[in-house]
């Protein structure tokens, strides 16, 4: 499918809702990427250890 002039809004009104989501679907695998495994498994360990950080000087500020 070629890339023309973008979509006027009252030709969009006029798809279709399964033609939306598919386009939506699309679009969203062309633009944001799912993280890879490696990724994910690095976004997981920084925000567990964020979670530890905060809880640790929550519970030394309870403790004064």
């Amino acid at each position: 499918m070629k890339h023309h002039a973008p979509i006027p809004p009252d030709d969009l009104d006029a798809l279709p809702a399964q033609a939306i989501a598919s386009l939506t679907h699309a679009f969203r695998r062309e633009f944001a990427r799912a993280p890879s495994r490696r990724e994910h498994v690095r976004i997981e360990r920084e925000r567990s250890r964020r979670f530890v950080d905060t809880n640790g000087r929550h519970w030394s500020l309870e403790e004064r």
